[in-house]
């Protein structure tokens, strides 16, 4: 039996001078400065039950587990426009504070079956869980929510050694998220210059399948080692991210629908090492595309995104007492939106 038990607290302030949007913050006068006080404190609690030794049956080897978790999560915060001279306001209104806790409590059991014989192995995870999400608004109460789930999510690891030196690794699995208290909060929050962040207080659902396949090579003898792998990840959404402009103020909140979102990954490792001055050489490019649907302006588009990147570096120790590295990355973001290319973004560090 294992037990832990956390909690954090996390502060944070912002000040931006001069104010902004007086037309949306301050009754449409103008003002000197915009404050925003914000807390989000968390406590969590994991409680594992275990067998000190799995079960075997001939080439099957059982590892059963249960326990219980608990996590709290509370986010509060206000945002109010002053002269700079340090008095509070008066009153702010409902829409520009929030005071949330979100709770989840989730019991478990479930057991990881290993299988292995010559160059196979296999693993199969069956977790069965039930989850209660329980959250309050202490500024809308009418709108307290509550939610069970009982997810049973699967998973699958196969790894096969053709040799040594090579090896084929793929997983699969299934996962189910409800949004956390950062995506819940129904008053705006300011997170950036000219970004308001405004989310309905509902339990939004995220059920996903990521598989992946990998092909390993290692030379332990030429200090040569390779990996190519290819990673899908599909999704079904019940919100879609909305973003509105105006003017210079950017606004990102949740419209309830029902969508699917993509990501496609392929990526590479290649490194090498030499023995002179201990030379090593490392190379790691990638590609891939993220696909979804998103609101701009209230209307529906067909969002795309295309990244490659080429991330490299080499080390060496010239003298005993003097060591070098260097490390670069280069990297393009290609976006489409309702298909329309736009200008690539390209950068290098």
């Amino acid at each position: 039996f294992s037990s832990d038990i956390g909690f954090r607290t996390s502060p944070q302030n912002m000040t931006v001078t001069p104010g902004l949007y007086p037309d949306l913050l301050n009754q449409d006068d103008d003002y000197n400065m915009l404050t925003q006080q914000g807390r989000i404190n968390t406590f969590k609690t994991n409680n594992k039950l275990t067998f000190l030794s799995a079960l075997r049956i001939g080439r099957i080897k059982i590892d059963p587990t249960a326990g219980i978790n608990i996590h709290l999560n509370q986010l509060k915060s206000e945002l109010f426009s002053s002269n700079g001279d340090g008095s509070l306001p008066f009153e702010i209104a409902d829409s520009l504070k929030n005071d949330i806790h979100r709770q989840h409590y989730k019991a478990y059991a479930g057991t990881d079956i290993q299988y292995s014989i010559g160059k196979l192995k296999m693993n199969i995870g069956l977790p069965l869980s039930y989850n209660y999400y329980k959250l309050i608004n202490y500024l809308q109460i009418e709108n307290n929510e509550q939610l069970s789930r009982v997810n049973l999510m699967p998973s699958l690891k196969i790894q096969y050694k053709l040799s040594s030196r090579v090896t084929i690794d793929a997983n699969s699995e299934v996962y189910n998220n409800i949004s956390n208290v950062y995506e819940m909060y129904s008053g705006y929050i300011l997170s950036g210059y000219n970004v308001l962040n405004h989310y309905d207080n509902r339990f939004n659902e995220t059920k996903g399948n990521i598989s992946s396949v990998d092909f390993v090579y290692k030379n332990i003898f030429s200090m040569f080692f390779l990996s190519v792998g290819a990673q899908y990840l599909n999704q079904h959404n019940s919100v879609v991210m909305s973003q509105n402009f105006n003017g210079t103020l950017q606004t990102l909140s949740y419209i309830e629908m029902p969508n699917t979102s993509s990501n496609t990954t392929i990526s590479a490792d290649v490194s090498k090492a030499f023995d002179w001055k201990k030379l090593s050489v490392k190379i790691n490019p990638g590609y891939s595309i993220y696909e979804a649907q998103q609101f701009s302006q209230n209307n529906l588009l067909n969002y795309k995104n295309k990244h490659i990147k080429l991330k490299g570096s080499v080390s060496m120790l010239p003298l005993s007492f003097l060591s070098l590295s260097y490390e670069g990355e280069w990297g393009q973001n290609q976006l489409l939106l309702a298909d329309k290319s736009y200008t690539p973004i390209k950068f290098f560090k």
